[in-house]
């Protein structure tokens, strides 16, 4: 199989392979949240350099392309966690978020196949099914509850929560348009340490040299402890993988549903694509270990199996799918369910990351919540959630 369908499907810019320059600002990461935090500065005439030595383990073209309003918990999880008072204010924020990312694909006319029409949570057990009925009578955030979905799933899964404000789009094309309006270009070298020295911000590099700057934003999402012995002494940020399948175009088939989902808690998502594709992803639930905690990137068969049959199983699809991409990806799990947005154990030392699978819907509005914090904007109500120190 090819490497992933979102690499396949567009062209990504190719960095520059040398070291930073000393000065400016730095941002370590060129994904989603790098490039938007470069995009913000950029907005508000700073320019300055990325850094990035991701290569093969980028998340940006390794995700589902999910742009999920709220967390990774339903709303009546985060409630019974938060309280209701705290649980409106994330979804508040996290609708803010979504929101500045999708001004961004306005204002820059950007083309990434960006699709309003909402996601839905589908029930397969009846602890699932109650869960969604009482978050749709609580919910004061756009979510209805079906009945009756035509669905071509089994009889099982004919109801389901409408997400009414969620989105999906085309990540890498996302990523490549916001880093074009960045004025940033990108390096590719290898960081393995960050600290403040004297005032300024010194990075290390895996040939020996370093570089220092006035500030640097460390937006590698899970990669982060590697580059940041604070967040890792803390345990602030965990890795987990994700897995993700894509079939070749049916041609047949008359797809029963525009917009992505997710079933089994959220332990399976997907979507049908614009070229007639179904993207299928999750099932780590049922993997020992449930693959967190490591980065290794390698595909697990168990894994891949298990999509496949949960597909045959699920769908009732007239014709034999056949599978074109398998990939998997790391994401960042943060402590308390939120991502790190603001200042670590330095003032000039920033982290945005820890996007618990969240990352196209959270990374954008993320980065403009750093930005604030850096330059002295004020700031949106409920920032003070996702501070590091917290």
């Amino acid at each position: 199989m090819r490497s992933t369908y979102w690499e396949a499907s567009t062209v990504t810019p190719i960095p520059l392979i040398n070291r930073p320059k000393d000065g400016g600002i730095l941002i370590i990461g060129s994904g989603l949240a790098g490039v938007s935090v470069a995009y913000f500065l950029y907005q508000a005439g700073i320019e300055c350099q990325i850094v990035d030595c991701g290569g093969e383990n980028a998340s940006y073209y390794r995700n589902a392309g999910h742009m999920l309003h709220g967390t990774g918990e339903s709303y009546k999880a985060m409630v019974d966690i938060h309280g209701e008072e705290k649980a409106d204010l994330i979804q508040d924020v996290a609708l803010n978020f979504l929101q500045e990312a999708e001004e961004t694909i306005r204002e820059e006319e950007i083309d990434c196949d960006f699709n309003t029409n909402g996601y839905y949570r589908i029930p397969l057990d009846s602890t699932e099914l109650e869960e969604l009925k009482t978050t749709a009578k609580i919910n004061k955030h756009g979510a209805t509850w079906f009945e009756d979905l035509n669905l071509a799933l089994n009889t099982k899964a004919i109801a389901g929560l409408h997400c009414d404000k969620s989105r999906s789009g085309h990540p890498v094309k996302f990523r490549n348009a916001v880093l074009k309006y960045s004025g940033a270009s990108i390096r590719s070298y290898k960081v393995v340490d960050v600290t403040e020295t004297g005032g300024r911000a010194v990075v290390a590099y895996a040939d020996g040299t370093c570089s220092t700057h006035d500030a640097v934003v460390i937006a590698a999402n899970a990669y982060t402890p590697l580059l940041h012995n604070w967040t890792k002494e803390r345990q602030l940020i965990e890795p987990f993988k994700g897995q993700v399948i894509v079939s070749a175009p049916l041609q047949k088939e008359t797809f029963p549903l525009e917009v992505p989902f997710s079933m089994d808690h959220g332990y399976i998502y997907g979507t049908f694509l614009p070229d007639n594709r179904l993207l299928i992803g999750g099932w780590r639930n049922n993997v020992p270990g449930s693959e967190t905690g490591s980065y290794d990137l390698s595909i697990n068969g168990l894994t891949e199996r298990g999509l496949k049959t949960f597909v045959e199983e699920h769908f009732l699809f007239r014709e034999k799918l056949e599978w074109d991409f398998s990939w998997s990806g790391i994401m960042g799990s943060a402590k308390g369910g939120l991502p790190l947005i603001g200042p670590t154990d330095s003032d000039i030392i920033f982290a945005c990351a820890g996007f618990n699978g969240y990352g196209f819907g959270w990374a954008h509005g993320a980065a403009q919540m750093c930005v604030d914090i850096m330059v002295g904007n004020k700031l949106s109500k409920g920032w003070e959630l996702f501070n590091p120190k917290r």
